[in-house]
């Protein structure tokens, strides 16, 4: 792998964790109520555990949180 490659792939990582870490602080500040209330009503400090998969998983929270759900989470 070239140099010039590696540092793409490191942008790029960059940019989603920064993407996801925005996401991540919109949920804690207010969003997830929209999301999952039962996590809404947590305490903070574990709503705070939540945030690595905030990070990890932002599109799918993302697309929940605007209202547009898979098929299956349809009820």
């Amino acid at each position: 792998m070239s140099v010039a490659a590696a540092e793409f792939l490191w942008i790029a990582l960059l940019i989603y964790a920064a993407s996801g870490a925005l996401v991540a602080a919109g949920l804690l500040l207010g969003g997830m109520r929209r999301v999952d209330a039962k996590a809404a009503a947590a305490p903070l400090r574990v709503r705070l555990l939540l945030v690595p998969g905030i990070i990890a998983l932002w599109p799918l929270l993302l697309r929940r949180f605007t209202g547009r759900r898979p098929e299956e989470d349809r009820s």
